[in-house]
C-alpha cells in the first residue's frame, strides 16, 4: 500500500474481508463497507482503499468492489510474481 500512502495523505485501508459462502449475497459485505465509508466520512478521511487479487483471479470480489464505487488506482505484484493485486480506492 506504499502507492496509496504516497497518493493519499489520509486514507482508510480495508484488508481481507471474507464472507462465508452460505452468507454471500445477503448484504453483509455491503453493510460492512457502508459502515466503513460512513466512519471515514465522520472522521474526515476522504478515501477508502483496498486490494483485490487479479492473479489468482477473484472475479466476485472485483465485481463487488466495482459496484461499491471502487476504482483501480494501481497494481502490485507480490510473492515473486505469484500474486498480482489491483489497488483500489473509493472517495467518500
Amino acid at each position: 500500500m506504499i502507492f496509496c500512502i504516497k497518493k493519499y495523505p489520509n486514507f482508510l485501508y480495508i484488508d481481507r474481508i471474507v464472507i462465508d459462502e452460505p452468507y454471500r449475497s445477503a448484504g453483509l459485505g455491503r453493510a460492512l463497507y457502508d459502515y466503513v465509508k460512513d466512519h471515514a466520512r465522520k472522521t474526515g478521511v476522504g478515501v477508502v482503499t483496498c486490494e483485490v487479487d487479479t492473479i489468482p483471479y477473484n472475479g466476485p470480489s472485483l465485481k463487488f468492489h466495482e459496484a461499491m464505487g471502487f476504482k483501480e488506482v494501481g497494481e502490485q505484484v507480490v510473492r515473486g510474481g505469484a500474486i498480482r493485486v489491483s489497488l483500489k480506492a473509493c472517495e467518500v
